[in-house]
């Protein structure tokens, strides 16, 4: 299971201070320092706020002011009223947080900014639903090879997505699926991790169909070290055509705790927010002779990508 890493805090400073470093460097006639990996975007909100507006309403806001499209995401936070005795900036996880960031923007005194973290494209699409009501029914039309991808594959070690060559769609079969492997926890359970999914063309493909799998207790062991468990989306190849599937995982609810409380050993991923497939697949003709080959004692073939080539899992 691949571990996190602690995000570092966002400065206060204004943006002539932001700036003075830079500055004097130039001045020197030296190299002005590296910007930092997790940039952090300060938007004024001097514009018109009132204490009804929801999360939605300041992420349209800082939309506007940044010039960005409709379909972009971010992580937004707020300068603590009460400095001393809380983080520097608070996570506006939800609608009653905004309403507290925007009730504090009306007051005179009050630090009217925004910090804004995290900002990424998402898919032009509507994130896909869970399939529960025919959950069976979708896992019984895989008549062929199960294809695994693992977070830690395409995350941590960067590997290209199947079949290896960008811009290269990946061809199945009809009847085969796509199965992504999700961290659900990480560090014992401490913290929780999300994920939401696209499809393009739910013509082609369907689902995700969610399964929870929790780790094996080795033979002879009653009581093994606690692991986390992890989560598999299936998607499930039904009619020929061309179809993209994204998935994300992301942990910022998590950023502040991270940032507080996260041991040294926590490192690897340096954003809470990773894109873990952007994948197009071209599904086929369903093909008897590759099918019945893609089985084993009437059992779907599971084979995981290792970044170059399909094989069994790794431990």
């Amino acid at each position: 299971m691949a571990k996190l890493v602690a995000p570092p805090a966002p400065t206060l400073m204004g943006d002539e201070e932001e700036a003075a470093p830079k500055a004097a460097a130039k001045k020197k006639g030296k190299k002005a320092p590296e910007v930092q990996a997790y940039p952090w975007t300060t938007v004024d909100c001097s514009f018109e706020v009132n204490n009804r507006m929801t999360r939605r309403d300041l992420e349209s806001l800082v939309r506007m002011h940044l010039a960005l499209p409709a379909n972009s995401a971010m992580t937004l936070y707020f300068p603590s009223p009460k400095f001393t005795t809380d983080p520097p900036v608070r996570y506006i996880k939800d609608d009653k947080v905004a309403r507290d960031a925007a009730d504090l923007f009306t007051k005179g005194n009050s630090v009217k900014k925004l910090y804004v973290k995290n900002l990424r494209l998402l898919p032009p699409h509507d994130p896909c639903k869970k399939v529960w009501e025919d959950r069976d029914k979708v896992l019984e039309s895989i008549t062929g090879s199960r294809h695994g991808i693992n977070w830690e594959v395409c995350c941590v070690k960067q590997k290209p997505m199947p079949p290896g060559i960008p811009g290269t769609p990946f061809e199945i079969p009809v009847g085969d699926a796509i199965i992504f492997e999700l961290p659900d926890t990480c560090d014992k359970g401490t913290y929780k991790m999300l994920h939401q999914s696209w499809v393009s063309n739910p013509v082609v493909i369907i689902g995700p169909v969610e399964e929870t799998i929790e780790p094996r207790v080795p033979k002879g062991k009653k009581k093994a070290p606690a692991k986390d468990p992890d989560i598999q989306l299936s998607f499930v190849a039904v009619k020929p055509g061309t179809c993209n599937i994204w998935v994300e995982l992301q942990w910022e609810a998590e950023e502040e705790a991270l940032s507080r409380d996260a041991p040294e050993s926590l490192k690897t991923i340096p954003c809470p927010v990773d894109n873990v497939a952007q994948m197009l697949l071209s599904v086929r003709v369903y093909d008897k002779a590759k099918a019945a080959a893609g089985k084993t004692a009437d059992k779907p073939d599971f084979k995981w990508w290792s970044g170059d080539k399909w094989g069994k899992k790794g431990k």
